[in-house]
């Protein structure tokens, strides 16, 4: 239960981006009357890993802006990543979240059987 809503709680916060007094409130009180099972199945590792993804994603995201500003990203292309398709849905969605939030890679579609799609722009095309 409580994984559960620390859970909600840090979708919450990303989401809003504010820690003011009221916020903190409602986050709290959405993440523990929304419905839905508990994430009890999800290994510790696998969050551990996900969350150390997290930490080095905001600086690569800010790197990512800086760059797009000063040179230009002429290049486009759409590629295929696997993930393991028996990943829990949260997990799955910190994923999204992680790929989606770099300024240079966006993920528009989520396959069942374990793949993203995911747009990419570059300076260059890619084997040059």
């Amino acid at each position: 239960m409580i994984v559960n809503v620390m859970f909600r709680m840090s979708i919450w916060f990303l989401l809003t981006a504010d820690l003011g007094l009221s916020n903190v409130v409602l986050g709290i009180l959405l993440a523990v009357l929304l419905p839905g099972k508990i994430i009890s199945k999800t290994r510790l590792r696998d969050w551990m890993i996900i969350l150390g993804r997290l930490l080095i994603a905001v600086p690569l995201a800010y790197g990512e802006a800086f760059h797009m500003l000063f040179l230009p990203h002429t290049h486009e292309e759409v590629v295929e990543e696997p993930v393991d398709a028996a990943r829990p849905l949260p997990l799955v969605f910190l994923e999204i979240f992680l790929i989606t939030f770099t300024p240079q890679s966006l993920v528009y579609r989520y396959h069942e059987s374990g793949k993203f799609d995911i747009h990419l722009v570059s300076r260059e095309k890619s084997g040059e």
